[in-house]
């Protein structure tokens, strides 16, 4: 029972810590993509296997979205309980391997803890759609340990390495691993396993041209040196928010300009270089090697991360979540290097206790849509995406007046934006003023000529005008872009109705109805065509 109780404390403590996220409800930032409008995880479909999440290659995240939606339907305290239980097994993992590289049971159990409660792994638990963080992790440890354990027995090796590539299925990250594995060899000066590794390279390099394969072209292009300096400024910021973890965010600008002359940056490159010259120098303590080693193998991924498609971030608190278990190995040892236990104990207690109660302040900010954007505006009011993102809502709840001052207000911080544009086209099209709208939808097509939803937009500009072979060609250009762009089929087979053309409307009413059955019955004139 002695040895069951550290277990018994990560699960109780971890449990109640964000417990609260069993209340929240699904987000309009992504859970919609991902989850309640995904027509793949309404069914158990193989396509997961070769399909993008549009652009991440997560077939076995988007499995437990299926799993979850069979027995649950879209009851969100499920998604949140499932999260929260991976959340709880990594904890328990980071316990497994402390204890394994540490060799002190009392250490492993807060360096665990400390992972378990930290706030800046607050949106990796509370956010159903960062599921891909959870799952990645709870494989790679788990591929991590077996390897570790498995001494000679092949057997495990060969786990080792199917668990390893269930964590690049989750989420493609996980190709750092054989870098972690060369890290471990080298800390601890044991024998390379020549052949395994050079395996482990070669699925990290098919899995990183999978990923490369469904990364969509940004409309905002950094250069080589733009993207060194953000991995300066990125380290040093996540460095920043595990040690001091206040003004969380969901979205963190990048600094500006993206520039030498920049003190963050300028400041961040010194913060490195001291950091490498504190490993050189220490470099013979091994866990600490380890254990911050693994903290930069795991961000580095994210150093390619800086483009979304309306604008550039320099951080996301759940890309530190992996990285977090290296940095919670690290403070551990750092405080423990202190001689008297009682104030080791004391002084940790103390960092979990705080922890526990900021996430839990920081859990509530996840609740709801509107909670979580606001918030991002408190903590960046700079962000045209959140403005944006806002005024998106109340258009589709009809509350046209407040959706154009967040829209007008996104306009203004980024006049250029494809999401405003198409966005402020919605506003006009909802308005009747179809010109304005074409305008807007227009200047989107100019700066992203790919943007799905523009010409999905402009097809609805033309069913209203009744100008149904435009319209046909807007959507048939949506569904090129996206061929699984289910609103933007249904409304192709209605075009087509609308033009005489039923067995055109009828084959591409069945085409999607393959995709998704929810559209059976919306509209009785299509029903008649396949009855």
């Amino acid at each position: 029972m002695r040895k069951c109780l550290p277990l018994i404390l990560i699960i109780v403590i971890t449990f109640l810590t964000f417990s609260g996220s069993l209340g929240h409800e699904f987000l309009s930032w992504d859970d919609e993509i991902l989850v309640t409008q995904n027509y793949l995880v309404r069914n158990f479909s193989p396509m997961i296997f070769w399909s993008y999440d549009p652009e991440l290659y997560i077939p076995i995240t988007l499995l437990s979205f299926q799993i979850n939606y069979a027995l649950f339907d879209l009851n969100p305290f499920w998604y949140h309980l499932t999260n929260l239980i991976i959340h709880i097994s990594n904890a328990l993992l980071v316990f497994w391997l402390s204890l394994m590289i540490i060799k002190k049971r009392y250490l492993a159990v807060f360096a665990a803890l400390i992972f378990a409660v930290h706030p800046l792994n607050t949106e990796a638990v509370a956010w159903i759609s960062a599921r891909k963080e959870l799952l990645s992790t709870l494989f790679l440890l788990s591929a991590l340990i077996t390897y570790i354990k498995a001494n000679d027995r092949r057997w495990m090796i060969v786990f080792s390495i199917v668990l390893f590539v269930l964590a690049m299925m989750s989420k493609a990250t996980a190709i750092v691993f054989p870098a972690i594995l060369i890290l471990y060899h080298y800390a601890f000066q044991i024998r390379t396993r020549t052949l395994t590794l050079a395996l482990t390279l070669t699925l990290s390099l098919i899995f990183a041209i999978v990923a490369v394969v469904g990364k969509s072209i940004s409309v905002i292009q950094l250069t080589t040196t733009e993207m060194v300096l953000l991995a300066f400024r990125s380290t040093t910021f996540y460095l920043q928010k595990f040690l001091l973890p206040i003004k969380l965010s969901a979205i963190y600008g990048a600094p500006d300009p993206i520039s030498i002359q920049n003190w963050e940056i300028i400041f961040s490159i010194l913060i490195v270089a001291l950091l490498i010259t504190a490993t050189c120098i220490f470099r013979k303590m091994k866990v600490a090697m380890f254990a911050s080693g693994f903290a930069i193998l795991t961000i580095a991924p994210s150093f390619m991360a800086y483009m979304k498609s309306d604008g550039i971030s320099v951080a996301a608190d759940r890309y530190a979540y992996m990285p977090s278990i290296g940095l919670a190995i690290l403070l551990v040892l750092i405080v423990s290097s202190i001689r008297k236990q009682d104030f080791v104990i004391f002084i940790l207690v103390a960092v979990i206790s705080s922890c526990m109660f900021l996430t839990i302040e920081q859990n509530k900010v996840w609740a709801t849509t509107e909670v979580l954007f606001q918030d991002i505006i408190k903590n960046n009011p700079t962000s045209h995406i959140t403005h944006n993102n806002i005024g998106n809502m109340h258009l589709n709840n009809g509350d046209l007046k407040t959706a154009l001052l967040y829209l007008e207000k996104a306009m203004e911080l980024n006049p250029e934006s494809p999401d405003v544009l198409v966005n402020m086209g919605v506003y006009y099209g909802k308005l009747g003023d179809y010109s304005a709208s074409e305008s807007y939808l227009n200047q989107a097509m100019e700066i992203h000529p790919t943007f799905a939803a523009a010409h999905f937009n402009m097809g609805g500009i033309h069913f209203q005008r009744k100008e149904f072979t435009n319209a046909i060609k807007s959507y048939e250009k949506a569904v090129e872009i996206n061929r699984y762009y289910a609103p933007a089929i249904w409304q192709l087979a209605r075009t087509y109705l609308k033009a005489g053309d039923q067995e055109m409307a009828r084959e591409t009413y069945l085409g999607l109805l393959k995709l998704d059955e929810s559209y059976k019955g919306r509209r009785v004139e299509l029903d008649e065509l396949i009855n």
